[in-house]
Order: structure tokens, then C-alpha cells, then sequence
């Protein structure tokens, strides 16, 4: 299966769950999926991780924008074989594109994921963000100098 093909479904699905959040809760409340370790909590956030740059909503779409548009471009330019990283970066492109859908339609994020031992509250998109930066990042570590010139 193409990387790409990821994308629309896993942006469905992030978009599914904050709007069933957005229906089925108020800011602020929560619902304990798992007692003692998880809950869901609905947030609006203004900013980036962990409300930084909170209010800058033009400079976010902005930023937003030029990151999905950057993984377009290094996706139609890697190479087949670079899997992991294909892999990594739609990952972070269904995650950059759910956030964004959020700041363009409502100024805010929406985040609802709350662990216990977790210093925020996040949201599926950010999970694939983090997910493909790390598949990136081993398939870098995996690859030796000769195939990183290319």
C-alpha cells in the first residue's frame, strides 16, 4: 500500500473524533476512558504544543501550510526504497493537515487525549505527527553515510 493512501483515512478519523468531542462534551469536562490513566478532555488550543504561541493563529495556518506543502515536495523526491520515511512523513502530513483543518475552521485545535503521568493534552493528529517523526528519525539512524549523500 502507497504511504498516501493513509492520509485521507487518517485524517478522517482525527476529524472524526474531535467533532464527536466537540458534540459530546464541554470545554473543560472530561470522561475517564481509563480510570487512573486516561481521559478524555476537551480543550481548545490556541497555541502549538502545550498552548505555546497561543492566539497566533495566522503565523499556525501559515506554518501549517508551508509544512504540508514541504512534505509534498520531499515525498514525490524520495526515493522508493526510503519505506520508513515515506511511511513517516504521511504520517506527519495527516497529522499536519487535521490540525490545520482545526485553526481554519475554528481557530483553535481541538485536544481531548489526557494521560495521567502527561504534562498536556493532545489529539490523534499530534500522535501521527510524533509517530512519523520517529519512524523518520530510525530510518535516518538505519541509514549509512554513502546512502545519505544521494
Amino acid at each position: 500500500m502507497h504511504p498516501l493512501v493513509l492520509v485521507p483515512l487518517l485524517v478522517i478519523l482525527d476529524q472524526a473524533i474531535k467533532l464527536f468531542v466537540r458534540y459530546n462534551l464541554h470545554p473543560g469536562r472530561s470522561i475517564n476512558l481509563i480510570p487512573g490513566v486516561l481521559k478524555l478532555t476537551y480543550l481548545r488550543n490556541t497555541g502549538a504544543a502545550f498552548g505555546f504561541l497561543a492566539h497566533e493563529t495566522e503565523f499556525l495556518v501559515s506554518v501549517g501550510i508551508l509544512a504540508v506543502l514541504a512534505v509534498f515536495y520531499f515525498l514525490r523526491r524520495l526515493p522508493v526504497e526510503r519505506r520508513w520515511t515515506r511511511y513517516g512523513l504521511s504520517l506527519g502530513l495527516a497529522g499536519a493537515i487535521g490540525n490545520l483543518l482545526d485553526r481554519v475552521r475554528y481557530g483553535y485545535v481541538v485536544d481531548m487525549f489526557q494521560l495521567k503521568h502527561w504534562p498536556g493534552v493532545f489529539n490523534l493528529a499530534d500522535v501521527l505527527i510524533i509517530s512519523g517523526g520517529i519512524l523518520v528519525i530510525i530510518e535516518l539512524l538505519r541509514l549509512d553515510e554513502r546512502e545519505l549523500r544521494k
